[in-house]
């Protein structure tokens, strides 16, 4: 595993704008499948993510990208520097109005107002994405993945464990695998958005 970096999020945006240019939400968000919007969204988020110093992963093999996640740890005290990063925030989303259409825009907002209402209130880390290349598809990278994730959440004292939500009903089963339970089920126009939730695990020492 490494880490994904700023110089990375070109190819890594790229990648999760290909892995969701059929997933419901982007659909409902862009009205389309346009990979283009989907990968300038993308881009935003890991920007967004990184500014906020949160842990963005990914799994390489001979410098080939093959799939990597963005995952936010749990709220720390709120200091002089978490004010200058909503600054920082402020203006990324600000120049996000002028990148994706009126329209989009209020329907992202609403979305993550919507998932944010419905995550745990304990402590948690939260699964912001996790997506595969195409082409490696199939070879257990996911799986490697979350695998990684999940390592470090039962591994950190400050959190319960960590939720994410999904829009895809195909990977409840999937993630219910790895010890997610559903914990929520919304409708957003013509999408059922998902909420799921892993306890963190005991740890041997």
């Amino acid at each position: 595993m490494v880490k994904i970096s700023r110089h990375n999020f070109k190819a890594s945006s790229t990648l999760l704008g290909t892995a969701f240019s059929n997933d419901p939400l982007f659909t409902y968000l862009f009205a389309s499948h346009s990979k283009a919007d989907i990968t300038k969204f993308f881009h935003f988020v890991l920007t967004y993510q990184q500014i906020k110093e949160q842990l963005i992963i990914g799994k390489k093999e001979n410098d080939l990208l093959q799939g990597l996640a963005c995952v936010e740890k749990p709220q720390a005290t709120k200091t002089i520097k978490s004010v200058l990063i909503q600054i920082k925030l402020f203006l990324l989303i600000l120049q996000l109005t002028f990148q994706v259409k009126w329209r989009a825009f209020k329907k992202i907002n609403y979305y993550m107002k919507m998932i944010s209402a419905r995550r745990p209130t304990e402590r948690h880390h939260y699964l912001v994405c996790i997506g595969v290349n195409h082409k490696e598809q199939g070879k257990g990278v996911g799986k490697c993945l979350l695998d990684a994730i999940h390592e470090i959440v039962d591994h950190d004292p400050l959190t319960t464990g960590i939720a994410l939500d999904t829009e895809n009903e195909d990977n409840i089963a999937f993630y219910r695998s790895f010890g997610y339970q559903l914990i929520s089920e919304d409708r957003l126009g013509e999408i059922m958005i998902y909420t799921m939730f892993r306890s963190k695990k005991s740890v041997n020492k």
